[in-house]
């Protein structure tokens, strides 16, 4: 059950994100293995949807980023990436560059 709302919510940020216009996928940052990892980052910071867009565009950028949907409702960030090209840590640090603040996972 916890796993069908993760992807319903999941879903719905993608959505979300992606209302903008803005290119969320990143396919020619991805290597042939494709061994990606999905994982929610808590967000510190966030006000309404520029901000939601400003995470998007900046995480969606970077090598090794196959989505990211961020929600400022929510104080969260769902990013699909491949460790073998970035690291979670990685990702955190961009979005500090931006003005947030990263809670990264475990």
């Amino acid at each position: 059950m916890k796993n069908l709302f993760f992807l319903i919510g999941a879903f719905l940020l993608v959505l979300a994100c992606n209302t903008s216009g803005e290119k969320i996928a990143n396919a020619e940052n991805l290597t042939e293995t494709n061994a990606l990892v999905i994982d929610t980052i808590n967000i510190i910071g966030m006000t309404c949807t520029g901000c939601e867009q400003t995470i998007c565009k900046a995480v969606g950028g970077l090598k090794g980023i196959s989505s990211v949907s961020a929600s400022y409702l929510d104080s969260i960030a769902i990013v699909e990436y491949n460790p073998e090209l970035i690291s979670i840590g990685e990702i955190g640090k961009e979005i500090a560059t931006v003005g947030y603040t990263a809670k990264i996972p475990d």
